[in-house]
């Protein structure tokens, strides 16, 4: 980017890659590569110079049960554990001290970093990749009491109704029994956990991108090419759209739906539906502008209130 140009000329570079209508050659290079796209580039560099990691086939360390279908040139390093019926595809990278639970189907060309835990009834696609600690299709969190619970009345009354003790406090345990579905070219970042669906499996589709720290809760269905940012948490049963962007830090409440390219600033909570195409932020959740102009208008609104009073 432009912002750059000036260090050229300060370092022994010869050539590099530049924004278009540059001058190159005044700032001291022999060549030039245009590319109007400054962060498609980098995007393309790093995957040529990334280290691609060795395939050492199944470490002496490794717990593969004999049912397992691993392929021949799949890669499992120590401490892995690999239940029965697990399947394994070819070209797939797996670090160490990998729990894999017996019936989980992993497609082709994925990386599987340290520490990741698959539980019943996952499916990985082809080139999947999970960051270190990432944990897919455990339980949801899913919990009735015999009678309405406090938060069921609340929500049903939006708090004006009483709240007392329940005759019969205890949570009982709704499990997660429908597994997890991941799509071909899904990333997921160190941390995050997807959990699985109650009687339907939670998904996430194909080129969706999830930074560290994510929850993606029980029945959620995540389309295609979506980015969760980090810290970002969806509610059970919640739909979001294809191409959607979910900012850092942002919530989404359950059972909801979030149409097709849908972009949620950071920090942003939704508690209603989006249609698609919204640009949304703020708690709750608004269309872009509205809580700009709000913002400005409760900022303004000390000032007008020291006018009034100065006016009587």
């Amino acid at each position: 980017t432009p912002a750059y140009g000036a260090a050229l000329q300060t370092g022994a570079a010869r050539a590099a890659i530049v924004w278009p209508d540059a001058d190159w050659q005044a700032l001291g290079l022999q060549a030039a590569i245009i590319a109007p796209r400054a962060r498609l580039a980098m995007a393309r560099l790093t995957q040529l110079m990334d280290q691609t990691p060795a395939q050492t086939g199944i470490s002496a360390q490794a717990l593969v049960d004999p049912t397992a279908m691993v392929a021949a040139d799949a890669s499992i390093g120590a401490f892995c554990v690999v239940g029965a019926g697990a399947v394994i595809g070819a070209g797939t990278w797996i670090a160490d001290q990998v729990s894999i639970a017996p019936g989980v189907v992993i497609g082709a060309g994925c990386r599987i970093y340290a520490g990741v835990r698959l539980q019943a009834g996952v499916r990985l696609g082809d080139r999947v990749i999970l960051q270190p600690n990432v944990v897919i299709g455990g339980d949801g969190f899913s919990f009735v009491t015999a009678e309405p619970s406090n938060v069921e009345i609340a929500r049903e009354t939006l708090g004006d109704a009483a709240l007392q003790a329940p005759d019969d406090p205890t949570w009982h345990r709704i499990h997660s029994l429908g597994g997890v579905l991941i799509g071909d070219d899904v990333e997921i970042g160190a941390s995050s956990t997807v959990d699985a669906g109650t009687i339907r499996a939670t998904q996430v589709g194909q080129g969706t991108k999830v930074d560290n720290l994510v929850q993606i809760g029980h029945n959620v269905i995540v389309g295609a090419h979506c980015l969760l940012c980090a810290q970002a948490g969806v509610a059970g049963s919640t739909v979001i759209g294809d191409r959607v962007v979910v900012g850092g830090k942002a919530g989404i409440a359950d059972n909801l739906k979030i149409g097709n390219d849908v972009v949620l600033g950071g920090g942003s909570v939704v508690l209603s539906h989006v249609p698609a195409g919204r640009v949304m932020m703020g708690y709750p959740a608004t269309k872009m502008q509205l809580h700009i102009d709000s913002y400005k208008a409760l900022r303004r609104l000390p000032r007008l209130l020291r006018d009034i009073a100065t006016r009587q």
